[in-house]
């Protein structure tokens, strides 16, 4: 393991971002002349003067925010990530045009090119909360990867400074919450950097060989694992990184990392706290771990086998009458009797036949008991404990995944699937057979039977009858949930249920023929969606009808704006784009017509989207304030990116049309924070 010293007579290319000496003229990668004294690079250009911003448009009604749909969820969570490993501190928008991207601080002043890089390079950008420094990454097709950079904001004229470097992948990079210090890997060495001093960039090397990092918020303290095998702790002032295992990964961290765990290679979970010994929480395979509270209380899966028995999925519902029966005798030979003593046999003849065949079957089930009691079973059994920061407790067995996790107050829904007998095929069961056994045990272990249980540490309690939907926590003692689902799989009973003593109470129908996935519990508010059809359904709020004709799925709370909430109604998936609605209570109040996505600042302004080209794919990006002047800030842009509070609201989004619209060459925003004022 090297040491953490900085690094000697050694920068890095402004074009391609590969290692050079302080001796070569020239890029040994790509041909690229070395700049003197290492300090001005020539790939990226000054802050050019852009053209001052358009005239302010003519005031309109307020305008806020769209949402994104149930439909594309995931991939709206895949582009929130990734857009925003970068975030700003001081206010102002990012956008990008066919020249380049450009930052405008929103103040009258004219905006500035940061990068002629085009915005499908993946260009993300963090200000720092003085607005003095910006931090950014492009992206270099040449080498697959991102060369970082920071720019002087407080002086237009000045070149950027390379960080330097290749960073592979986003989960490479990361930034203080202070936006002063930077952590990435590059070639598979760990780099931290000092970006504050509005000098060139020093990165100090902490490690070669590193695979995969996690820092706390101040990137003092980072945590990572290496490809020669181990975890290992840096924190600042220490000389060299301490190993704390020989080999496996970290799991779940502490917010200021004074608390991690460790999986060895053999799936065994230890927990480390700052200045102590790892502890051993457990020896089996521990394949998940969920939460981490203060003090390391968090939950965590493991993964067994178990033995069963094929009798213990037997209801033997025919072990009472089969007691009761007797061996009735054989038929008689019928060639054994002359037709006048056939005739004697008479009428019983036919209910003698019955006996005889009931007794048969009862002999076959007798012998198929005896089988099934001697035939196991090896089943997988994923089972959920709770560590309370000293030792593991069991909480259930056949763990199948969480459905809502609040680890604010350490509770979670858990889906498992039935225990052992909780199931049974009944022999009265037409289909009865040892194979029918075998598939329902089969059918138990792959979840196609499940149950819902709410857990509160170690504590576990059922919840529904059956699943058709999410589960919401529902303020600090309440629960949403759809049960029943209809045969459609879509709509199903909206039930409202207390939490008390550790167990769920007083089940409460909200609603019938609710959408399974289109309710919301805002503290006291629940919102949901029914009579949905081509994406779009009747909103109700507290069992008021709110509106009709609303994207399912694009309800969104501003916390900012005194409890209102926005949706779009009448989205047009041909136009991608909408009429944004306001609703407080009431009547729900047009804000906008035609708007294809927006980003909520929480202080009565916003940027918004509109007067979108499908054909295009870019429009009209404006700045609206609290008492709804709108401002244009630039034309041609394509979308927004939000990687402060990772809120962007796009109707591509909300009516399933994916996440970007298609873009492809430019037009990309950002959108900071804090007021900026006069920086630049």
């Amino acid at each position: 393991m090297e040491s953490c010293n900085k690094m000697d007579a050694k920068v890095f290319c402004t074009k391609c971002g590969a290692s050079i000496d302080a001796n070569d003229r020239f890029c040994m990668e790509c041909g690229e002349p070395v700049p003197e004294p290492f300090l001005e690079p020539a790939a990226e250009p000054a802050l050019a003067a852009g053209p001052a911003p358009a005239a302010p448009a003519a005031r309109r009604g307020r305008l806020w925010v769209p949402v994104v749909a149930i439909a594309a969820a995931a991939a709206a969570v895949c582009v929130l990530w990734f857009s925003g490993i970068l975030g700003g501190g001081a206010a102002g928008v990012y956008y990008a045009t066919e020249e380049g991207q450009w930052f405008s601080a929103m103040n009258g002043k004219d905006p500035v090119l940061v990068t002629s890089a085009p915005a499908k390079t993946g260009t993300q950008m963090a200000l720092s909360a003085d607005g003095k420094r910006l931090a950014y990454a492009d992206y270099s097709f040449a080498h697959e990867g991102f060369n970082l950079y920071v720019r002087e904001m407080g002086k237009p004229g000045k070149p950027a400074y390379p960080v330097g470097g290749v960073i592979r992948e986003w989960s490479d990079l990361d930034i203080s919450a202070d936006y002063n210090t930077v952590a990435y890997i590059s070639e598979g060495s760990l780099f931290l950097c000092d970006i504050s001093s509005l000098k060139h960039p020093d990165p100090v090397e902490i490690d070669s060989g590193v695979q995969f990092f996690h820092g706390n918020v101040e990137l003092t303290k980072i945590v990572y694992t290496h490809e020669g095998g181990g975890v290992y702790y840096y924190s600042e002032g220490m000389d060299r990184p301490e190993r704390v295992s020989a080999d496996g990964s970290f799991m779940n961290v502490e917010g200021d990392l004074s608390v991690f765990l460790v999986r060895d290679g053999g799936g065994a979970l230890y927990i480390k706290r700052e200045g102590a010994e790892m502890q051993l929480v457990s020896g089996g395979n521990v394949v998940e771990t969920i939460g981490m509270l203060e003090g390391g209380v968090f939950y965590y899966v493991e993964l067994g086998t178990s033995q069963v028995s094929y009798w213990d999925y037997v209801e033997d519902d025919l072990a009472e009458q089969d007691a009761q029966m007797q061996d009735p005798g054989d038929f008689p030979d019928i060639w054994d009797y002359s037709i006048s003593e056939l005739g004697q046999w008479g009428d019983d003849y036919a209910a003698h036949a019955d006996l005889v065949r009931a007794w048969n079957a009862k002999l076959e089930r007798d012998a198929l008991r005896a089988s099934l009691k001697e035939k196991t079973a090896e089943i997988e059994v994923a089972s959920l404990y709770f560590f309370d920061g000293e030792k593991p407790t069991l909480v259930c067995e056949g763990y199948l995944y969480c459905n809502d996790i609040d680890m604010d107050r350490g509770r979670l829904i858990c889906a498992k699937s039935p225990g052992v007998g909780e199931v049974k095929l009944p022999f009265s069961n037409e289909a009865f057979s040892e194979n029918a056994v075998r598939l329902l045990i089969e059918q138990i272990a792959n979840a196609s039977a499940l149950k819902h249980y709410y857990v509160d540490g170690a504590a576990a309690a059922p919840v529904g009858d059956t699943y058709a939907g999410e589960f919401q926590f529902f303020g600090d003692s309440g629960l949403a949930y759809i049960d029943e689902a209809e045969e459609d799989g879509l709509h199903g009973n909206l039930y409202r249920a207390a939490i008390e003593g550790g167990a769920v109470t007083g089940r409460e129908l909200v609603a019938s023929h609710a959408y399974v996935n289109g309710f919301e519990a805002y503290g006291a508010d629940l919102f949901w969606f029914t009579d949905d059809k081509n994406g779009a359904g009747n909103l109700y709020h507290n069992g008021e009808l709110v509106d009709t004709g609303v994207a399912v799925g694009s309800l969104v709370a501003e916390a900012g704006d005194g409890g209102a909430w926005y949706y779009y109604r009448d989205w047009d998936t041909a136009s991608q784009a909408g009429t944004l609605m306001r609703y407080s209570g009431g009547q729900p109040e047009v804000v906008c017509e035609g708007v294809h996505e927006y980003i909520p600042q929480g202080d009565g302004r916003y940027v918004v989207l509109a007067a979108y080209s499908l054909g295009g794919q870019q429009g009209v990006l404006e700045l609206v304030e609290a008492d709804g002047e709108a401002t244009v800030v630039a034309d041609g842009v394509q979308r927004l990116l939000d990687p402060v509070n990772g809120s962007r609201y796009t109707g591509a989004m909300a009516s399933g049309a994916g996440s970007d619209g298609g873009s492809d060459g430019g037009g990309e925003a950002v959108f900071g924070e804090e007021g900026l004022g006069d920086v630049l």
